[in-house]
């Protein structure tokens, strides 16, 4: 149990290290400790959000409206994560990713 306490804390601690770096201008550093983190774990929300920002920051619009999507439907009253979200579809083909991520432009 301690040891798993032990390894919390220090993924909490890189999340907050690749964040840190990455607005701090070091971006492929920070980035790269943030992509070690979800390669263990994908769903990892503690460390989607920084990801998320990140994909914001990088103009990479259509992978940070896959993170918000799935992270507003694990944490729906984080304020951050709908304002997140709401950036992302308020970008410029923010409506056409969404309606890509639904299928809606799908024949079914």
């Amino acid at each position: 149990k301690a040891a798993a306490k032990v390894a919390a804390k220090a993924r909490r601690l890189k999340i907050e290290l690749g964040r840190t770096l990455f607005k701090a201008g070091a971006r492929q550093e920070g980035g790269a400790l943030l992509t070690s983190i979800l390669q263990q774990d994908m769903e990892q929300a503690d460390a989607l959000l920084p990801y998320g920002e990140a994909c914001v920051a990088l103009g990479q619009h259509d992978d940070a409206l896959k993170i918000f999507l799935r992270l507003v439907t694990q944490r729906s009253d984080d304020s951050a994560v709908r304002r997140l979200l709401a950036a992302s579809l308020g970008s410029k083909d923010g409506m056409a990713l969404l309606r890509q991520q639904l299928a809606l432009d799908a024949k079914s």
